[in-house]
């Protein structure tokens, strides 16, 4: 886009203005004078489209774009204290005009102006615009708080009007002022100005919609739109916002007989340089008297220049981008099969309705069919008709209900129960195969203690309830013990884990809130029932970046036995301590000989994402 620029000086340096005042020169230039300059430059846009029924709120029709000369321009500028620059109010239609001519260059540039002699201050540019010889407006600078036609313009500019401008003494400041084909609004300014002006085109696109009831009858569609330029990405498709808030079309009842018409909705979009590609998003409504629309209820489309340009009729009109929402019956077009308006040779889900043909993964297939989201759902090297993607045996085929893998691939045994996981309806707890893999109900109690196995941590050899049926170790209690966190283990809890029937906790680590924070240690806390006198120890947890550092501190009195740690992004699955070294995707540890006298500090990793699950267990025995 060509930019002009628009300078303000004083008489006294007007020659060598003409001759510096290039598309070239920059800003914050010093010179020895004692008066102000300010050079604008400025970006052209043609409305060129269909604007018969576009209207400006404030001055009336909006001028058709045409080949007109240049002849002038009109400005208006206030100062600092909110004066109108040379007496021109622009609210009461008063204007600086100033001659244009052409640069010998294609474009044009501006006669001087004894009005735009400047003193230092900080003025607001309040209006632009360029004018041929019988005083049509050819373009103008939108404003922040003008609504041209049916969408508000200043979304199409970055800097809309009043713009700031700080004017010192000796200093040519350069302001871009970026302008469209429209009408006026208001007038006035001060300074010398020189302009080069050219156009950058805008098209117009009309939607027009039918919506179907329940019972399949057609109606004329009462719908709100927005529109965007299309931001390249799918799962965020909204880049820049055109038309500054929904805008609803016209919709109404004939008369002699009662019937509902609607009018097609028409926007102008502006069309750059290169292919421009834009969002647009469609809110069905409800009708009064008409039908009643579900809440929420809205289509979506991406539609490139090129293609907005192609509902043009050969009159230069434009034709509308027609939708339909709930005409299921309405019969495909040839060579559409699933009625979504992209020819079956050119779809990218031959069955499934999109409109939008996005693919977000690039592999040919559409989000609305794709099988396997984020990779290639051609690439399926086992033949098994599961992409590789989303095959966990992408070399061996498989089935999908076994995430691609053979049934017979079947080797690990997590819980030690001689039932292979795959088969095992509880991989992490052992159980018997006539319980699937699962535990059986709590009342076994193997050693007699009158403690059932399920509650007893030394299940071959008897010990009182109070030592949770182990055996005192000369004198001393000797008890499992847990770090205490916020899940427990019990599934009675149903508090997020419910692994077992177990008393015990695990904790999910927050490094934002929690990074340092130091965990109690209760040993015998059967029902998860915690108290000071069950207090053996303590877990200081830390992390940086992808390391979590666990320290744990054994009270006075107590001996470490052995400690069982567990660390993972996943939700622990299994409450069976020796284990926790073994899982995959867990970093644990099983340390047979921990220090009951020092600290003992055990370092973990995860993805670093700042949130991980760790559990921490201990056998200790105490006074």
């Amino acid at each position: 886009m060509k930019q002009f620029k628009l300078c303000i000086a004083s008489l006294m340096v007007l020659a060598m203005f003409f001759t510096s005042c290039s598309k070239d020169e920059q800003s914050g230039l010093e010179d020895s004078s004692n008066t102000t300059s300010i050079s604008f430059g400025a970006i052209l846009n043609d409305f060129n489209a269909t604007r018969a029924g576009l209207k400006q709120s404030l001055t009336g029709d909006v001028p058709e774009c045409s080949d007109a000369v240049p002849a002038k321009v009109r400005v208006a500028l206030k100062n600092s204290i909110g004066d109108w620059v040379a007496g021109k109010d622009g609210d009461a239609g008063g204007f600086i005009e100033i001659s244009a001519v052409s640069n010998g260059d294609g474009g044009w540039m501006t006669n001087e102006s004894d009005d735009l002699e400047l003193p230092e201050d900080t003025y607001s540019l309040e209006y632009f615009a360029v004018l041929d010889a019988d005083n049509n407006v050819l373009w103008i600078a939108p404003r922040s708080n003008d609504v041209y036609g049916p969408a508000n313009f200043a979304a199409f500019v970055s800097d809309p009007l009043p713009i700031e401008i700080e004017l010192r003494v000796g200093v040519k400041k350069y302001v871009d002022v970026e302008v469209l084909c429209y009408d006026q609004r208001m007038a006035d300014e001060y300074g010398y100005l020189f302009f080069d002006f050219t156009t950058v085109d805008t098209i117009t696109l009309c939607v027009f919609g039918n919506y179907c009831n329940e019972d399949v009858r057609h109606f004329p569609a009462r719908f709100s739109l927005d529109a965007w330029t299309y931001s390249g990405e799918p799962i965020d498709p909204k880049g820049l916002l055109l038309t500054n808030g929904a805008i609803t079309n016209a919709t109404g009842f004939y008369e002699n007989p009662t019937e509902a018409f609607a009018r097609p909705l028409c926007i102008a979009l502006p069309d750059r340089p290169g292919v421009d590609t834009y969002y647009i998003e469609i809110n069905i409504l409800d009708f009064d008297g008409a039908y009643d629309a579900p809440d929420g209820l809205k289509q979506t489309f991406t539609i490139t220049d090129a293609e907005v340009l192609a509902l043009y009729n050969d009159n230069g009109n434009s034709t509308y981008y027609h939708f339909r929402e709930g005409c299921g019956d309405e019969p495909c077009a040839p060579n559409d099969a699933d009625c979504d308006g992209i020819p079956d040779d050119d779809d990218n889900c031959l069955n499934s309705y999109n409109p939008d043909q996005l693919d977000s993964d690039e592999d040919g297939v559409g989000d609305a069919c794709d099988e396997c989201p984020g990779y290639s759902d051609g690439l399926d090297s086992d033949g098994d008709d599961i992409p590789n993607g989303c095959d966990l045996c992408p070399d061996r085929a498989g089935s999908a209900e076994n995430d691609g893998c053979p049934l017979d691939d079947c080797l690990a045994d997590s819980d030690g129960d001689g039932i292979k996981d795959c088969y095992d309806q509880c991989p992490y707890e052992a159980g018997p195969a006539e319980n699937n893999g699962c535990p059986v109900p709590c009342i076994t109690d193997t050693d007699e203690d009158g403690v059932p196995d399920c509650y007893d941590d030394c299940i071959e050899v008897p010990g009182p309830e109070s030592n949770n049926g182990c055996p005192k170790n000369n004198g001393q209690s000797c008890d499992t013990a847990w770090m205490f966190g916020d899940f427990t283990w019990t599934k009675k809890d149903n508090d997020g884990l419910s692994v077992s029937a177990k008393w015990g906790w695990a904790e999910l680590f927050t490094v934002s809130s929690q990074d340092g924070n130091s965990f109690n240690i209760y040993a015998g806390a059967g029902n998860n029932k915690i108290g000071p006198e069950k207090l053996v120890g303590t877990a200081i947890i830390s992390s940086s970046g992808k390391s979590i550092t666990v320290t744990v501190t054994a009270d006075d009195g107590v001996d470490l036995n052995t400690l069982h740690i567990y660390t993972s992004d996943l939700k622990p699955e299994t409450d069976a301590p020796g284990q926790f070294d073994k899982l995959p995707n867990v970093d644990g540890i099983n340390d047979s000989n921990p220090s009951s006298v020092s600290s003992n500090v055990y370092n973990f990793t995860y993805s670093g994402d700042g949130e991980f699950w760790v559990a921490v267990h201990a056998d200790v025995c105490r006074d």
